[in-house]
């Protein structure tokens, strides 16, 4: 399904009013409960739109008629590791079931690698992420050249070391090895799949509680090679789909 009308709008939360704001939580919350429930309002609010981090931006998806239909949102959070500066990123993405095919936020997510690139050469880069699905976590695997944990490649002892001090900063509650308890239950979409790649796989057995709205805490390389390629991939990616929809029919990816 294809929505040649729809526009996309990046918004910066810190120069909104407290009414703005909340007119973007009531525009963006439907989104959200489309995906996931476990969240109300209040929470998602200060998740997503009044997040603690040193800068936010905000991707919006807007069908013909101005209506969001889906967000990303692209959290800077400066921390300390190894005696360095670093620079952690954490994001949130959410799309109404007929506007997941536009797969919008990946433009904003490769471009966003690279911009901070540029922005902060030599400082260390790391994406934090807690993933309640599957299909999230093997998404960033066919694109980000160092995921951890990953199956088959050991997790370096300062990523362990990071992924400690990070579940402690944010304040995520444990409930296995590797695994929090997010609260962001996934709604389901579709069948499941009739085979699943190694990846699938890995996190499956890594994390078993994810219907229960548990993540596996997973740190991806976001320095500047790793952006690099990165963004070079999920372009050639993106080009290939579309390739392939020009000639046969679309066909439904799995995890």
């Amino acid at each position: 399904m294809s929505h040649p009308r729809c526009t996309t709008e990046v918004i910066d939360p810190a120069t909104l009013t407290a009414a703005q704001r909340s007119a973007l939580v009531d525009a963006l919350f439907p989104c959200q409960r489309s995906v996931f429930d476990g969240v109300d309002r209040a929470a998602f609010a200060a998740y997503v739109v009044d997040s603690p981090a040193d800068e936010t931006r905000i991707l919006v998806l807007r069908d013909a008629e101005g209506i969001a239909r889906g967000y990303a949102a692209l959290h800077l959070f400066w921390q300390s590791h190894l005696g360095r500066r670093t620079l952690i990123v954490r994001m949130e993405i959410a799309a109404e079931p007929a506007f997941r095919r536009l797969n919008f936020a990946g433009p904003f997510i490769a471009g966003a690698a690279l911009r901070l690139a540029l922005r902060y050469p030599g400082v260390p880069r790391y994406f934090f992420a807690c993933f309640v699905h599957p299909s999230a976590y093997v998404s960033l695997c066919r694109h980000a050249p160092r995921v951890w944990p990953h199956p088959g490649v050991p997790t370096p002892p300062h990523i362990e070391a990071l992924m400690l001090r990070l579940r402690r900063n944010f304040a995520l509650s444990p409930v296995g090895p590797g695994t929090v308890d997010v609260g962001w239950i996934a709604r389901e979409c579709g069948p499941p799949p009739r085979r699943l790649s190694p990846e699938a796989r890995f996190y499956l057995e890594r994390n078993p509680g994810y219907r229960r709205g548990e993540g596996l805490m997973t740190v991806i390389d976001f320095g500047t090679p790793a952006a690099i390629r990165g963004s070079l991939d999920f372009v050639a990616h993106r080009a290939r789909r579309v390739l392939r929809a020009r000639g046969a029919p679309p066909q439904t990816a799995m995890a």
